[in-house]
């Protein structure tokens, strides 16, 4: 209503008092309005559209031409802010200032002025820009790259999403966010690593027989001592007992007894030898349980972990493996 408002006033200002016609939308009227601005304005307001409703005005100087057009940027943003465009959103001395468009329909309308082949160059450029920030959003860079025509550079934003997804819970858009880098990633060791979270998110989802079937995959595809082949493969093993799949159970257990852990994989190797004792535990079976224990002994030593996951797995399966044994051991 405030753009017919808008239009039908400018009309008037031009001399043209008729009435608008009835088959105008609002996002010619909204265009028409933007044909009205300063050539620079213009150009201005369809590069911030590229970022989406929110945008800094260094990466519009960046799409413009680099940080020396910043002031000509500043300039111009001011001016659509005073036309009611765009608003600020926060900024100032602690940081760089930060605009956005006052509508969403607002923003689509400049969207629509540039070409395709425009809005393919100039995600590229906001990707390749958005990766120099200081704090980079995985997801917004990896969607940038994505409409740029950058899918293999995208692939590696987007793992970082999904790993950043399970890291903060939220086990559907790390699923998601991994089978989306899979569609873009080349190599087989990406591919592991992807399934490897995938395989993570559905575990803690309790979809056992899916993390397996996921753990299976990035098994094969990943270096075997290596870190995340390690995490994996405990999170197979221990689906794999809630399934009762002992015979399973028994073969990635052997596995483990046999890996050997790559340089920087001491700490997943660890987690993955106690994941792997607690079945045999929890089973009663001390045999092979003690198989992990001494195993961990031997490859411990006096070590301290400095690693608080690997420290308080480690502590967890020795004093139950210690509980068990003591009570078996008064049943005798």
């Amino acid at each position: 209503l405030e753009e017919l408002v808008r239009a039908a006033d400018a009309r008037r200002t031009e001399g043209n008092p008729a009435a608008l016609a009835s088959g105008e939308t609002i996002l010619a009227l909204l265009q028409a309005r933007i044909d009205r601005l300063l050539p620079e304005s213009r150009r201005v307001l369809r590069l911030c559209s590229i970022f989406g409703m929110q945008f800094e005005e260094a990466g519009v100087a960046a799409l413009l031409g680099g940080a020396e057009l910043l002031p000509l940027v500043t300039q111009a943003l001011r001016s659509l802010e005073q036309a009611e465009l765009i608003e600020r959103a926060r900024g100032g001395d602690a940081g760089p200032q930060s605009y956005a468009f006052q509508h969403s329909l607002m923003r689509d309308a400049a969207y629509a002025l540039l070409s395709e082949a425009e809005r393919t160059e100039l995600h590229q450029q906001a990707g390749l820009y958005l990766e120099t920030t200081r704090q980079p959003e995985p997801s917004l860079v990896a969607e940038h790259l994505l409409r740029g025509g950058e899918a293999a550079r995208a692939a590696g934003w987007l793992q970082k999403a999904a790993q950043k997804a399970l890291d903060g819970h939220d086990l559907a858009g790390a699923i998601a966010l991994a089978e989306r880098a899979i569609s873009a990633a080349s190599s087989d060791e990406n591919h592991g690593r992807l399934r490897a979270i995938q395989a993570t998110a559905v575990y803690w989802q309790s979809d056992y027989r899916a993390c397996i079937e996921y753990a299976t995959a990035a098994l094969s595809a990943l270096s075997p001592g290596s870190g995340p082949w390690f995490e994996v493969l405990g999170y197979s093993l221990v689906a794999s007992s809630r399934l009762n799949d002992w015979e399973s159970v028994l073969r990635l257990h052997n596995c483990v007894l046999q890996a050997v852990p790559e340089p920087g994989a001491h700490t997943e190797y660890i987690v993955c030898l106690c994941r792997t004792g607690f079945p045999w535990v929890f089973q009663g079976s001390y045999e092979r349980a003690d198989e992990i224990r001494q195993k961990l002994a031997s490859t411990l030593g006096d070590e301290e972990l400095p690693d608080p996951l690997a420290r308080a797995q480690y502590h967890h399966f020795v004093g139950m493996y210690g509980a068990g044994s003591y009570l078996l051991g008064q049943a005798d």
